[in-house]
C-alpha cells in the first residue's frame, strides 16, 4: 500500500490541527467533532492511529512479519476493533 510512517504523521498533525484551530473560533466550538460532516476525517484519523500502532507492534518483533503474515494481521485488528464497536453500539442501542 501507500501508508508510511510519513503520511501518519502528515495526516495526523494535519487532522488535529485542523480540529483543535476550528474548536477556537466561538462561531464553530465543538462543532467538528459532532458533525457527521467531520466523521469520515475522524475516521480515516482513527485508521491510521491504528495502523501506526500496528507498524510499530511490527517493527518491535524479534522476527520480522513478512508481506502476507503483517496484512493477515493487521485484517485481524480491524476485525476485531470493527467487532468490539459493534458490540458497544448494540449495547448501546438496547438502552
Amino acid at each position: 500500500g501507500k501508508y508510511n510512517s510519513g503520511v501518519y504523521r502528515a495526516f495526523s498533525l494535519y487532522w488535529f490541527i485542523g480540529t483543535v484551530g476550528a474548536c477556537q473560533v466561538p462561531v464553530i466550538g465543538w462543532a467538528p467533532l459532532r458533525s457527521l460532516e467531520q466523521m469520515p476525517s475522524l475516521l480515516v484519523f482513527l485508521g491510521f492511529q491504528v495502523m501506526e500502532a500496528c507498524d510499530m507492534f511490527r517493527r518491535r518483533q524479534a522476527k520480522p512479519m513478512i508481506g502476507p503474515r503483517y496484512f493477515m494481521f493487521r485484517v485481524m485488528v480491524f476485525t476485531l476493533i470493527g467487532a468490539a464497536v459493534a458490540a458497544v453500539g448494540f449495547v448501546l442501542m438496547q438502552m
